[in-house]
């Protein structure tokens, strides 16, 4: 690490943990653990893994928030949202522990978790992250969007523990307590941002003036695409993996620890995938981050039960949703500057919230209708595909000639 790398971590090392604690414990917190609730909604009320899963497309809804998020955290900035956004979240997951047997519930109570939560995603946090570190820029993002996973590893098997002594409704309040105990004071105390200096505002081609720019540019095209195909195959998997194990006779505790292992693969792929873009030609790894999953997903056609089959394509997924949005935070300042930088990610990630839901609900319906998940398995490995070449496009694509 060079010294500029250095005083980096020395100055901005609070703000880092802040952002990882505060994005760990947010509404990513909520999608992950989702599918450990499925099948006990599904035997309580008898509602099918569709729509259970429909209950995610209510982010479709709340994505174009993150446009509105990302604009207030460029005027009002990334703390201030944050604050007001933290405990009103939190009172979803009450709702969620308090629903009757009516689907209507569930949904209203997911819906006020998925709008509120847009303040508690990455837009806020990414922006202070970007503001404190440009040289380890790429690791610093890694850092912070692993917090989810540094949170899921410890919190999984209290929440299957929770779920199989104390029901589903003490596991919603579970979760949303991790929110509000451990992420709200250490976001309360440190998440701040610098005063911008000159190099950090003229990172990118220019300064942004309004969307209009962003949506002019060819990178903002292909980061879209790749963003797209990348969360339907990451979004069906990460929401059916649970009931994906339990269907194949996977011992529930065995299941917690292979989504145990699963986010401590995806804060591995965040780490790894920023140390790398600090280092290498990022179009390169971006593309290889996507090629990789393509062909391991393939695997999961082996219909065994067996540990050493489940888990190489299990880790590998979980290394490219590692990778993702590691790559949108990184590559948005460098195509299109940090003075606007929230409201353009705002609009990317907007792609990201919409295109999980829609996978979970394609890998739903094509499980309600054929009985397994195989033809599922065959679309993640197209959209991988795609994905990469979408990054792999990228790399042709001029950045600015000095970017620091």
């Amino acid at each position: 690490m060079t010294g500029n790398g250095r005083a980096e971590f020395t100055l901005g090392w609070r703000a880092l943990v802040a952002a990882g604690l505060g994005y760990g414990t947010g509404v990513g917190l909520l999608i992950y653990a989702n599918g450990f609730f499925m099948r006990y909604l599904q035997a309580d009320f008898g509602w099918s893994r569709e729509q259970i899963s429909a209950a995610s497309l209510i982010a479709l809804l709340s994505a174009v928030l993150n446009v509105v998020v990302g604009h207030l955290v460029d005027r009002f900035s990334a703390r201030r949202v944050a604050i007001c956004a933290i405990p009103l979240f939190c009172l979803g997951y009450v709702a969620l522990a308090a629903i009757p047997g009516e689907l209507w519930a569930f949904y209203a109570a997911m819906a006020w978790l998925f709008v509120i939560g847009t303040a508690t995603g990455p837009v806020a946090y990414t922006k202070v992250v970007n503001g404190w570190f440009v040289k380890q820029r790429g690791l610093a993002l890694g850092l912070t969007l692993a917090g989810i996973s540094a949170v899921s590893f410890g919190l999984f098997p209290v929440l299957s523990y929770v779920l199989e002594s104390f029901g589903w409704r003490a596991a919603y309040l579970l979760v949303g307590g991790a929110s509000l105990v451990l992420g709200y004071p250490v976001v309360l105390a440190w998440l701040r941002e610098p005063l911008p200096a000159p190099e950090v505002l003229r990172l990118g081609l220019q300064s942004m003036t309004g969307k209009s720019r962003a949506w002019a540019h060819p990178a903002f095209w292909l980061l879209f695409l790749a963003m797209a195909a990348a969360n339907v195959a990451v979004g069906g998997f990460v929401q059916h993996m649970q009931p994906l194990l339990g269907d194949r006779g996977v011992a529930p505790g065995t299941a917690a620890l292979l989504g145990s292992l699963y986010v401590a693969m995806v804060a591995l792929g965040r780490i790894a995938t920023g140390f790398l873009l600090d280092r290498l030609r990022p179009g390169m790894v971006a593309t290889a981050t996507m090629l990789v999953p393509a062909f391991s997903v393939l695997l999961l056609l082996n219909p065994s039960a067996e540990i050493s089959v489940l888990a190489l394509p299990i880790c590998l997924m979980a290394f490219a949703q590692g990778a993702e949005v590691d790559l949108l935070a990184f590559f948005t300042p460098r195509y299109f500057g940090m003075d606007r930088y929230a409201s353009v990610f705002g609009m990317l990630i907007a792609v990201v919230v919409m295109a999980g839901p829609v996978g979970g609900v394609i890998f739903g319906r094509i499980f309600d209708q054929t009985g397994s998940y195989d033809l599922a398995y065959q679309l993640a490995a197209a959209c991988f595909i795609i994905a990469a070449a979408a990054f792999l496009s990228l790399s042709f694509v001029r950045e600015r000639a000095n970017p620091q």
